[in-house]
């Protein structure tokens, strides 16, 4: 289900995306993924809201 939603965000030209399953959210930290470079990093929510900001 992941992969078609990625899919998804990829053909609709979506530059980033946040990965949040429970885990993450429980422990405060989140996957952000550049769609076109396939980069990933883990940050933490305020990174996170840093990120999406410059953008």
């Amino acid at each position: 289900r992941m992969k078609k939603q990625l899919n998804y965000a990829d053909k609709k030209g979506i530059p980033f995306v946040v990965l949040a399953g429970e885990n993450e959210i429980r422990e405060g930290m989140f996957t952000l993924k550049n769609m076109k470079s396939g980069e990933q990093r883990k940050v933490t929510l305020e990174e996170l809201i840093h990120a999406v900001a410059r953008f």
